[in-house]
């Protein structure tokens, strides 16, 4: 299913911001990938020379399983609206949120102030998507992120496929602390860019969850392809609740929001910053990894991207411009 322009493109934009993760696209409306870039990269006629390189070269980074984010606040945001949580429901993020004994930051220490449902996403506020998660519960986030393909492997051909993730086990989001870990994507949760692209996929593909597919089929002796068979999608979020989940995607890559830097110049465009916790410290320092998940154009959407760097605090400087960067030229590529 790959599509040789739009992988050139996907490859140019992670060679530009990208040092080492990765990136994925998606055909809006189906399940075909159309790129998938791993990072850093090597030679295949040198493949021992790779072999013992700290930087893991010959991992499918595109395939591997990270720690997810705020990206995931886009299941919360959905499973909360299914739960007739208002979208103008209002909170105030004074920096940090307490939940039994424990307490959670906001990325800003100062607060947000007062924020309704788009401000909290555009803003990427922890304590406003914990609350929520309080009160409509872990399971309902829980049963949305498994209808949207986490926790499972995702099989593109004969032992070829992709890691599982893994979620928070069901009993232990009994547990409120647990459950506001889970609300904005930390915790025990990982899942692979394929992952993350399938969940922006659905929202622009207006709630239908399609399986992600890397095989189109087998070319016979006269060079006729034969199509392999798709897997029918599933309305997993209602069209509806999509629409206003979009809306909110758009508000991250306008002025204030956390994407900015995200927004192309020749398409309209939307999506979500995330900056993930991993918990492993590198001397006294944790790593963290920059996500960004969005889709194009904004009416009628075309294309669902996921972009993951590693070890990168700011995605500001990697994963929006690289999404800018893969927008804009898929769209001169289209315009041609």
């Amino acid at each position: 299913t790959l599509d040789k322009e739009i992988q050139q493109i996907a490859e140019d934009a992670a060679d530009k911001y990208i040092e080492k993760g990765a990136i994925v696209i998606m055909k809006v409306g189906t399940g075909d990938i159309v790129a998938s870039v791993s990072r850093p990269t090597y030679s295949p006629n040198n493949i021992a020379d790779y072999i013992n390189d700290e930087d893991s070269p010959l991992l499918n980074r595109a395939f591997s399983a990270y720690n997810v984010g705020s990206v995931f606040k886009l299941v919360t945001a959905s499973a909360a609206l299914e739960s007739n949580i208002s979208p103008d429901f209002k909170y105030e993020c004074k920096g940090s949120i307490t939940v039994g004994s424990n307490t959670f930051g906001c990325h800003n220490r100062a607060g947000h102030g007062e924020q309704n449902m788009a401000e909290a996403l555009a803003h990427s506020c922890n304590p406003y998507f914990i609350n929520i998660g309080q009160q409509i519960g872990g399971d309902k986030i829980y049963n949305l992120a498994v209808s949207l393909g986490f926790g499972k492997a995702n099989y593109f051909a004969k032992d070829y496929s992709s890691a599982s993730g893994t979620l928070p086990e069901k009993d232990m989001l009994k547990g409120p602390a647990v459950t506001a870990n889970f609300s904005f994507g930390q915790g025990e949760l990982t899942a692979t860019p394929v992952q993350i692209c399938s969940m922006i996929n659905t929202i622009a593909s207006n709630g239908e969850y399609y399986t992600p597919r890397l095989i189109a089929g087998k070319v016979d002796v006269n060079k006729n392809l034969i199509e392999e068979p798709t897997t029918p999608p599933v309305q997993v979020i209602p069209e509806e609740i999509t629409d206003t989940v979009k809306e909110f995607m758009s508000e991250v890559l306008k002025e204030g929001g956390t994407g900015y830097t995200a927004a192309p110049y020749n398409v309209i465009a939307a999506g979500k910053t995330a900056t993930a916790q991993t918990g492993i410290m590198d001397g006294d320092r944790e790593i963290v990894h920059s996500w960004f998940g969005g889709f194009f154009p904004y009416i009628a959407p075309q294309y669902a991207v996921a972009i993951i760097a590693e070890d990168c605090e700011d995605g500001k400087i990697s994963t929006c411009p690289a999404f800018k960067y893969i927008a804009e030229k898929i769209t001169e590529l289209n315009d041609k």
